[in-house]
Formats: structure tokens, C-alpha cells, sequence
């Protein structure tokens, strides 16, 4: 195995050079960069969000718009197609495995349950920077996902 490829994430540590992802963030931005220069935020300018990276290799990542509309019923398997279909629009999770390429700085994020079906099974590429108690996640290639996350 490739001493770089850190399969423990207890072995994040600073003096490794990877950072601590190690813990639990707050989302402060998520942004989407196109290629033409135009910038979105999806879960708007203030969105809230948060992403776990447990000690024995699980994560789990949650992303909300702020003021999303309540539903009439008690319930969400209660709720109407278009309740259901808002709901949907503005929150977004997966989680699952996740693992570590500490010389790429690359956080691999194996999804066994998400929100969005097309995304169970596979591997999701994330590059990282962790500065200053705060973790920036990338990823993309004509549009770039810039996420910024603070240390609870």
C-alpha cells in the first residue's frame, strides 16, 4: 500500500501534512464556479450544512437552504408530491465510507446512502485544504464546487 494513502484516518494528523478532517464542520459557503465565470450558490448565500468525518473511516455530509418552506403535515411521508419536491430542491446528503490520499491531498468519499439515487456506489473526489480551523473542499472540472466548512 502506497505510504501515502491513508486508510486510518487516525492518522490525520497536522504533522502529517493532510490536516485534521478528522471531527465535525458547519458549512459556510458552497458555491459552483462555470467555466464562463458565472457563480451559484445552490443552497443560496447563506446555506447550512454539516459534514462528519468519524475516527473509524465513516462520513456523513448534509447541505440545507435556510428558509425552506414548512409542509402541512405532521409527517413527510405524509406530505404532498409538490411538499416533497420543495423539500427535495433545497436539502441535499449522502454519507458512507472515506478514505484518504494524503499526497494528492484528496479525500475520497465512498457514498452508500444519499438523497439523490445516482449517487449510491460511487466514489466521490474531493480535494482538501484544512487552514486555520476551517476545511475547503473542491471538485469539479467545468464547474467547480467550492465548499468551505468551519471546526465546531
Amino acid at each position: 500500500m502506497n505510504k501515502n494513502y491513508a486508510r486510518d484516518p487516525k492518522s490525520l494528523t497536522e504533522e502529517s501534512g493532510a490536516g485534521a478532517i478528522v471531527g465535525s464542520w458547519m458549512l459556510i459557503s458552497y458555491m459552483k464556479q462555470h467555466d464562463d465565470g458565472r457563480v451559484v450558490f445552490p443552497f443560496g448565500r447563506d446555506p447550512c450544512g454539516i459534514l462528519t468525518y468519524s475516527e473509524d473511516g465513516f462520513m456523513s455530509a448534509q447541505f440545507m437552504a435556510k428558509g425552506r418552506p414548512l409542509i402541512d403535515a405532521h409527517e413527510l411521508f405524509l406530505a404532498s408530491e409538490e411538499e416533497l419536491a420543495s423539500s427535495a430542491r433545497g436539502y441535499f446528503s449522502y454519507a458512507g465510507n472515506y478514505s484518504v490520499d494524503l499526497q494528492s491531498r484528496v479525500v475520497y468519499h465512498d457514498v452508500k446512502v444519499s438523497l439523490s439515487p445516482n449517487l449510491v456506489g460511487t466514489k466521490q473526489r474531493r480535494e482538501f485544504v484544512v487552514s486555520r480551523g476551517e476545511l475547503q473542499l473542491t471538485h469539479g472540472t467545468c464547474v467547480i464546487t467550492k465548499l468551505l466548512w468551519k471546526k465546531f
